[in-house]
């Protein structure tokens, strides 16, 4: 066939053959089109930070994975088919507001990677993170104490061993703290020290805590002190002569100091508070010590007596027998 007659045959109809071609080319790119799927996926990010420096930003991040592949694969593809993070361990230098840009990785199943047609999109690329220097240091165990003791007795100090753990956290946060807590003591009804075995307690998750426990604490209960005020306690008179009496009845006000089991409960004797009148031989006006006599457990803390002045004078019946004698 000659060249002449291959172009004639070739414009022969030749509108019909353009439409023929465009619709051939409009079926293939819709049989493309229609035949690959696209899915999104949302991948938490996990930040790498075994460096210096380590990410203060609390909130969770997450990147979108779009996947473009054949219908047929596409259902194959879930979440768990990628592992997204930034590693910010190389990380040396910080900018002065401490936010860093950082690129993020996609590790992707290889059963995901050998399938045809594959595209994969990540957005965004980067992200910004809050950027601060590490710092150690051994921070003091805090026991939480939950519940009242038995009544009576007081928590009177608390034993910690290990006393200190070495925490690992940002340098401000490091800075700013000074004790880590445990799990809660319930002391409730406690009436004798007693030791328990107790954790970590998470408060902060950007601190580090390498050793968790157990840790041993001792709580040391003693009994609970208190001063208690007794006013016009009667001062009893020791030693006086049948013949003679007082002119008027002598009190004091004290304050004692004693455990509150004891003192709640505690009547003071008729004997407690006395004057010594067994010197005294006439009536007359004298000045006696007063004594205070209490229990070993009981302290006095105050009183308004140290001395007092009394008045000596017979008594009634003695006076009207003298009167009568003399009249005889």
């Amino acid at each position: 066939m000659k060249v002449n007659q291959l172009v004639e045959k070739l414009l022969d109809k030749w509108p019909v053959k353009i439409i023929c071609f465009v619709i051939a080319v409009f079926l293939y790119l819709a049989h493309q089109i229609y035949s690959v799927e696209k899915k999104t996926f949302v991948i938490p990010v996990t930040v790498i930070q075994n460096g210096s420096v380590m990410n203060i930003d609390q909130k969770r991040t997450n990147v979108n994975v779009t996947v473009k592949t054949s219908s047929q694969d596409i259902n194959s593809i879930h979440n768990n088919s990628f592992r997204a993070s930034v590693n910010i361990a190389g990380i040396s230098d910080i900018p002065e507001n401490g936010i860093c840009s950082v690129p993020v990785l996609l590790d992707v199943d290889d059963s995901v990677l050998i399938l045809d047609s594959l595209e994969i999109q990540i957005k965004p690329e980067r992200i910004e993170l809050q950027i601060e220097k590490k710092d150690l240091k051994p921070m003091r165990i805090q026991p939480l104490l939950s519940g009242d003791v038995e009544h009576g007795y007081i928590v009177d100090s608390v034993d910690i061993d290990p006393p200190f753990v070495d925490v690992l956290g940002p340098s401000s946060i490091i800075k700013n703290t000074q004790y880590i807590y445990s799990d809660s003591i319930n002391i409730e009804g406690l009436k004798q020290t007693k030791k328990f075995n107790v954790y970590y307690t998470e408060i902060n998750q950007l601190l580090t805590v390498e050793n968790k426990g157990p840790y041993s604490i001792t709580v040391n209960l003693s009994p609970e002190m208190i001063d208690k005020k007794y006013a016009n306690v009667p001062v009893s008179i020791k030693g006086l002569s049948e013949n003679f009496d007082t002119k008027n009845s002598i009190t004091s006000d004290i304050r004692l100091n004693g455990t509150v089991l004891f003192l709640e409960n505690y009547k003071i004797p008729k004997s407690a508070i006395s004057i010594d009148c067994s010197e005294i031989k006439e009536i007359g006006t004298y000045t006696v010590n007063v004594m205070y006599d209490f229990p070993n457990n009981v302290k006095l803390v105050e009183s308004s007596l140290d001395k007092v002045e009394i008045e000596i004078i017979k008594k009634e019946n003695e006076v009207e027998t003298t009167e009568i004698i003399n009249k005889e």
